[in-house]
């Protein structure tokens, strides 16, 4: 018959089970942390909101215009750092 004593080191081990991975470097955590805080400022906004299907569409919306803007500022920077690259990687076969 298994006693307090007997089924407490059971508890700590399932509870260590359920608990979150332990998250070792910094960038993660910091993802992690940005993850976070932006969820909980999401469901802020949709709990304060009085049409949150609407609100969520607009969220969209911008999401997809930030990222057309991202992928063409992508496509300006590249040849640049493409040409960068080539330069430095040509000076250094001349002698």
């Amino acid at each position: 018959m298994a006693t307090r004593l007997d089924l407490a080191p059971l508890a700590a081990d399932s509870a260590r089970s359920y608990a979150a991975p332990a998250i070792r470097s910094q960038s993660a955590r910091l993802f992690s942390r940005m993850r976070d805080i932006l969820a909980a400022n999401l469901s802020e906004m949709l709990d304060h909101s009085p049409e949150p299907e609407q609100m969520i569409r607009m969220i969209i919306c911008e999401m997809e215009e930030t990222l057309v803007h991202a992928r063409a500022s992508l496509v300006r920077s590249l040849p640049a750092q493409a040409g960068t690259v080539q330069t430095g990687q040509g000076s250094g076969d001349r002698k």
